[in-house]
């Protein structure tokens, strides 16, 4: 039986303020001391570009011959993107979600384990088999902004920003450039790359591809060859005084490049974001939530609640 359309609309509505409260939620909550203000985890609006793939060569870089590749890249963003004043309410709504665990291994031969016969190896064992836009070799630049509130600069204190990710990374407060890492100095473009891996990131110690001995996306169970999968994982770590805040809304925004391919490694983004933790050690600082009241947002393509978000919807 075909739903009245006064139903589907309302059906719509109640999903739509679900929907924004669940993502979004009301994160004004003013914590002690020594918290995150924002993780990976936390609403970011996100903007990525698409740009055909690289790789290194001894000729310089040269395109990333694989099934599928993009031809063109897509629109930049705007220059002003990382400005506290700009209007992203066209980005998407985006979380980052990883797993934090390390490897655990059997302390004798089990062929079914109980987690009393494993030991922690203390290696980090990261997601590493992602799906969509994670994964793609196309991804060529991620952009993101993060939003928190500072009630008065003077007893916020420094912040602490702790990131890991793959490529290279700008980091921006209130469009000020407050990091870099694997990145050249000076002006660099969207399409700018970051700096080369080491040649260990790329193949298994006896010079072979990942594909060979396991699936291609598959986490390898020798704690050497994880060691070595982890030097994909990049990391940096940036002061933020508080003279750099200002009274009121506040955004953390990153613009991650690409790294090139290796003619071994070629199935992998070596673009994007895997861990972040914003920390405050003072007072008055906390996540921009959303505004007080009932938010409702206009919905014109149902299907549109089904990939994650609400065009509108957060900060």
């Amino acid at each position: 039986m075909k739903m009245p359309k006064y139903l589907c609309m309302i059906a719509t509505v109640f999903t739509v303020i679900s929907a924004v409260q669940s993502s979004v939620g009301t994160e004004s909550e003013k914590p002690s001391a020594g918290y995150n203000v924002l993780t990976e985890g936390s609403v970011w609006r996100v903007y990525c570009v698409w740009m055909p793939p690289v790789q290194r060569t001894e000729q310089g870089l040269k395109p990333l011959q694989i099934w599928g590749v993009i031809k063109n890249s897509s629109p930049y963003p705007p220059g002003d993107w990382m400005m506290v004043d700009f209007d992203d309410s066209g980005w998407m709504l985006w979380r980052e979600f990883h797993e934090r665990h390390t490897l655990k291994v059997a302390k004798r031969d089990f062929s079914n384990p109980r987690p009393e016969d494993l030991e922690d190896t203390g290696i980090r064992q990261y997601d590493l088999d992602q799906y969509g836009a994670m994964r793609s070799a196309s991804v060529g630049l991620r952009c993101f902004r993060g939003k928190f509130l500072v009630e008065n600069p003077a007893v916020a204190g420094e912040l602490t920003l702790n990131v890991e990710f793959r490529g290279g990374i700008r980091a921006f407060i209130n469009g000020e450039e407050i990091l870099r890492a694997f990145l050249p100095s000076g002006e660099i473009t969207p399409d700018t790359p970051a700096e080369d891996y080491p040649e260990e990131a790329h193949v298994k110690p006896d010079g072979n591809s990942w594909s060979d001995g396991h699936a291609q996306h598959s986490m390898p169970t020798d704690p050497e060859l994880i060691k070595r999968y982890n030097l994909r994982i990049r990391n940096a770590t940036a002061k933020i005084p508080s003279a750099k805040l200002r009274r009121g809304l506040n955004v953390l925004a990153l613009e991650i490049h690409r790294a090139p391919h290796h003619p071994k490694a070629k199935n992998y983004s070596n673009c994007g974001l895997v861990t972040l933790q914003l920390e405050c050690n003072g007072k008055g600082v906390s996540k921009a939530g959303r505004p007080p009241g009932l938010q409702v947002c206009a919905v014109t393509h149902s299907p549109e609640l089904h990939r994650g978000g609400v065009t509108g919807a957060g900060g």
